[in-house]
């Protein structure tokens, strides 16, 4: 708006009504209207352009790198890429949402451990995504300096092992997850009565996929239904 030229000032003007209960009105004429400005003044431009015009500023991409024991409620962003450098523990409750995305190292050691609740806002075309740290197809492509090891190459050995670990939680649904590369995809953990549910994912080019550890007791064992 603020490239265009400047307009010419005219008046509207519209014909005398001569039918209907505006035809005793009179509407002034063009030259008989109060001049909205003076006489070798140009009509400004709205202010309302100005705030169309462009701003100083910057935008970045978010990378977190975490690692350790993470306590109290968590929520793990749509968009954000997390980095894992080791092992990660989630003591309270998670939630994921669509679109979070997490890499991994090549080590035995990092993986996504929960041990409180899981809340998957994910959806059929905008999944979660565990992967590589290698993988720039997903997320912030990471470099050396966050990671040492990365060459931005896919390597066979595997990343996250597991990627998703669901320790003993209580009837989860790890639904519209999306796992490349892993050593181990999801390890789910737990006893007699507690029960999993795996829908919706997607396990690509991992070298193992569901792994289950459970403890019969009492009762029947651990139960995931995929």
């Amino acid at each position: 708006l603020a490239m265009l030229p400047e307009c010419e000032k005219r008046m509207a003007s519209m014909p005398q009504p001569n039918r209907g209960k505006l035809a005793g009105l009179r509407v002034p004429s063009p030259g008989s209207a109060p001049e909205q400005a003076g006489a070798g003044q140009k009509p400004t431009r709205t202010k309302l352009a100005s705030s169309f015009l462009p701003r100083h500023g910057f935008a970045i991409d978010y990378i977190a790198t975490i690692g350790g024991t993470l306590s109290g409620t968590r929520t793990f962003a749509g968009d954000t890429t997390y980095f894992l450098t080791n092992a990660v523990t989630c003591s309270g409750a998670v939630t994921i949402e669509s679109g979070a995305v997490f890499k991994f190292p090549t080590n035995s050691t990092s993986y996504l451990k929960l041990s409180g609740t899981l809340t998957c806002k994910t959806a059929s075309f905008r999944p979660a995504i565990f992967t590589a740290a290698d993988d720039d197809t997903v997320g912030d492509p990471l470099n050396a300096s966050i990671w040492s090891g990365y060459t931005g190459t896919i390597r066979t050995n595997g990343y996250g092992n597991p990627a998703l670990w669901v320790y003993y939680l209580s009837s989860p649904t790890l639904s519209h997850l999306r796992f490349r590369y892993s050593q181990e995809a999801i390890r789910v953990e737990g006893s007699g009565g507690y029960s999993a549910t795996v829908a919706y994912a997607q396990l690509v080019n991992c070298i193992r996929g569901i792994v289950i550890n459970g403890s019969g007791g009492s009762g029947s064992g651990l139960t995931v239904n995929v």
